[in-house]
């Protein structure tokens, strides 16, 4: 009922840690430093140090280990319609929410620890993972991927992400798709 969950992937050497997969839900990683290949649409990401990444409704994607030694990625995975609203958020559902879950908008690849939002982006980030891990999913959601059906939780978890769109909005960082 509440389409968000959250997942930790661990990998202890080199070769394809998450294989090749698609969804319509929204998928943001955190790498907490690098050694990793993220391959989304058949383009590839290497990811070097620490690193914030968005994968957009539908798009392929699969998440590789370079470097031998222990490896985590933490994901958030989200459908946009749980950010609807029928009132309150008018404007925001108009340009913002609809343009993503039709492919019109799209979310910036990766985000990194120099970028003026990083630092917010990865505060909000971990927000959502301590509300998981606080819930008492965390051995759940470390293999199986965690949910929650606690109301409280949800708000809270729905306000970080609320306050991530806003921050991407804010600093003008999604890509506005022609036709």
């Amino acid at each position: 009922t509440f389409p968000c969950a959250v997942y930790r992937t661990s990998s202890e050497g080199q070769g394809v840690m998450v294989k090749h997969h698609w969804h319509d839900e929204v998928e943001m990683l955190y790498f907490d430093k690098g050694g990793f290949l993220l391959e989304v649409n058949m383009e590839v990401y290497p990811v070097e140090s620490e690193c914030i990444c968005f994968i957009n409704p539908g798009e392929l994607h699969s998440i590789s280990v370079e470097k031998n030694g222990r490896c985590v990625e933490n994901a958030v995975v989200f459908h946009m319609d749980m950010l609807n609203s029928s009132y309150s958020l008018e404007q925001i559902q108009t340009n913002l929410i609809q343009p993503i879950q039709n492919g019109r908008l799209l979310f910036p690849r990766q985000i990194f620890p120099g970028d003026a939002v990083f630092e917010e982006i990865r505060q909000y980030f971990k927000e959502i993972l301590m509300i998981f891990h606080k819930d008492g999913t965390e051995k759940l959601w470390m293999t199986k991927g965690g949910v929650t059906d606690d109301v409280v939780s949800q708000m809270y978890i729905k306000s970080s992400l609320l306050r991530i769109l806003a921050v991407l909005w804010k600093y003008q960082l999604f890509t506005v798709m022609t036709e």
